[in-house]
């Protein structure tokens, strides 16, 4: 159907062609438009029904035709926004927040360091680890309380910290139970550390164990007598780690156990208000230990290791392709750790070598194999009394495989 009107009249010409305006078929509106006056095509649309409509040559209300940016400016705009849409794009990537209390020369805080820089790289933008080092965020009994409570993500304490809720850990604070850091790695590698990984999952803390961690052994130290037989600890006032089995130990020896804080153990050596002590040849040097004591015995009777841990829920809503990945790269930086680990209590044994070679009045004792031996043997009947706490399987593979 369609209609003319000349140019006398009020309206302008207007062709219908092939359609009811309200049934919804195709449109051509040619010449006009109808409230503006100015020409405007629409093809293929319903005007009422709201299917496709296109605008050729004009804004349909406002009656004017868009102007065309200069090309320099859409590529201004460009430049300026293209970082922002890939921002919006791409998922943010799941942050991890790890923290210890060592320093960054520590065995503990390379670990950390060498293990977030692996991840973030590998990973690719998927994951970050942050480094929270020397306990600027938590110490370590604050840390395994914030990880179980999902308030921190990672954290490496000590192993002694976890007796509270995985006594069995106490297997490391038997004295003269490990001949050297082989067979510590031996017992982990060979089946207790994945023993002691299934205690913290059957536990149920909201805590997953990744890995273990060296520090060093512990050493004697003592100001009336050199520490070389289980006869010489008698009515000695020893300070000890906070353990029930190497109390009990300590007692078994004739000597008194006690626990204080870091803080106060050089002055209450120095006031002789305490005989002797027990710790790592690093921190016996950097606390200056061997300045108010006689005599070092270098023992090796207990280890002191750090466990790698993780909220549950976190690590459990990683990707199984994420968590094989990391697991894998904790494995590669484990190994060097230990290295470093073993490095670094060399070196610390050498200074307070080279310490007493220039200070008479500081004395090293060495213990022999044989005198190892004396002490071992003299230490099975305390064992027996924790196998309720610290299997007898496992104290007898770690004997069976040295």
């Amino acid at each position: 159907m369609g209609f003319e009107h000349t140019t006398k009249t009020r309206y302008w010409l207007i062709k219908h062609i092939g359609a009811n305006i309200r049934g919804g078929t195709k449109i051509e509106n040619t010449g006009a438009n109808i409230h503006g006056g100015r020409k405007i095509e629409h093809t293929g649309a319903n005007i009422f029904s709201g299917r496709k409509i296109e605008h050729k040559g004009a804004n349909i209300f406002g009656g004017r035709k868009l102007p065309k940016l200069p090309l320099f400016l859409i590529a201004l705009l460009f430049l300026c926004f293209a970082p922002y849409s890939r921002v919006l794009s791409e998922p943010s990537p799941v942050q991890i927040r790890f923290s210890h209390v060592d320093g960054a020369n520590t065995p503990r805080g390379w670990g950390a360091l060498e293990f977030a820089k692996r991840i973030n790289r590998a990973m690719e933008g998927k994951i970050e680890i942050e480094v929270f080092s020397d306990g600027v965020l938590y110490n370590d009994n604050q840390a395994i309380e914030a990880v179980a409570m999902g308030a921190l993500e990672m954290a490496a304490p000590s192993s002694d910290k976890f007796k509270g809720f995985v006594p069995g850990l106490q297997l490391f604070d038997i004295p003269f139970l490990f001949n050297d850091i082989n067979s510590v790695h031996k017992a982990i590698d060979a089946g207790i550390g994945r023993k002691i990984k299934e205690l913290f999952e059957q536990r149920a803390m909201g805590i997953t164990l990744l890995g273990f961690w060296d520090n060093s052994f512990k050493q004697f130290t003592c100001n009336t007598n050199a520490l070389q037989t289980p006869l010489d600890f008698k009515d000695l006032k020893l300070i000890i780690g906070d353990s029930e089995i190497l109390q009990a130990q300590i007692n078994a020896f004739g000597a008194y156990g006690y626990q204080t804080e870091y803080s106060k153990v050089y002055e209450m050596l120095e006031r002789g208000i305490m005989d002797g002590q027990e710790d790592s040849a690093c921190n016996i040097y950097n606390f200056n230990y061997n300045k108010v004591q006689r005599y070092l015995t270098f023992s090796n009777h207990g280890y002191m290791g750090y466990l790698v841990i993780i909220n549950q829920n976190f690590w459990k809503s990683l990707p199984w392709t994420m968590r094989k990945q990391m697991t894998a790269i904790l494995k590669d930086v484990t190994a060097e750790v230990r290295e470093k680990a073993i490095d670094l209590e060399k070196r610390y044994k050498l200074m307070l070598r080279d310490y007493a070679e220039l200070n008479s009045s500081f004395e090293i004792v060495d213990l022999s194999q044989e005198e190892k031996r004396v002490f071992r043997e003299s230490a099975k009947e305390t064992e027996k009394m924790f196998y309720d706490i610290v299997p007898e399987e496992w104290i007898k593979r770690i004997r069976d495989c040295q």
